[in-house]
């Protein structure tokens, strides 16, 4: 059991205790509890946090400098991501599985801002610099994908023909260098 008392101004810090610390030096926070985590900052870690239990909230989180994921639960459900930060991360910002919330957040200095693997609401984030796309589809995604700004990166949504019966609307993409949105090769549709 470990109790980490942060508040929204000073954060519980995770770090590395190298002299001059990098991209991971650590494995990383991994969770086997639902409990909710919150004013949580996590930093030169491998993975920021792993997830193994579903129905989590979590709020003001901040991950950077990870040699590999932000946030790491592909194969949980029910998880909600809000006001959260994820910077200077050298894989994936965001990854998670079904019925997936991500809300309110940034993410900058990603490869890829945030990888969905079925249905989940992504609304009112900022990507920003991400090296090959903002939004991942990973497998059949049913997602609900609004209010998003997409900022000086490759790629805002790689849907990879797997759209399932998403839906892309009120978004915005700025200065990206391949496509707003890239459906892949698939003849699926995606309701814009």
């Amino acid at each position: 059991f470990l109790q980490l008392d942060g508040d929204v101004n000073t954060k519980a810090v995770m770090t590395s205790n190298a002299l001059t610390p990098a991209a991971g030096d650590w494995d990383g926070l991994y969770l086997n509890s639902s409990q909710p985590v919150s004013n949580l900052h996590i930093d030169y870690s491998i993975n920021g946090l792993v997830l193994s239990k579903n129905n989590s909230n979590y709020r003001n989180l901040m991950v950077t400098n990870s040699s590999a994921f932000g946030v790491k639960g592909a194969s949980q459900t029910n998880i909600r991501i809000q006001d959260s930060l994820f910077h200077h991360i050298a894989g994936i910002g965001i990854t998670l599985g079904a019925n997936a919330l991500i809300e309110d957040s940034q993410l900058n200095d990603v490869v890829d801002g945030i990888e969905l693997i079925t249905s989940a609401e992504v609304r009112r984030n900022v990507i920003s610099n991400f090296s090959a796309s903002g939004i991942k589809f990973r497998s059949t995604t049913n997602a609900f994908i609004h209010h998003n700004l997409f900022l000086g990166g490759a790629t805002g949504i790689l849907t990879n023909g797997n759209t399932g019966q998403s839906v892309v609307e009120y978004n915005t993409f700025n200065n990206l260098s391949v496509a707003g949105i890239n459906m892949g090769t698939s003849s699926t549709s995606l309701n814009i």
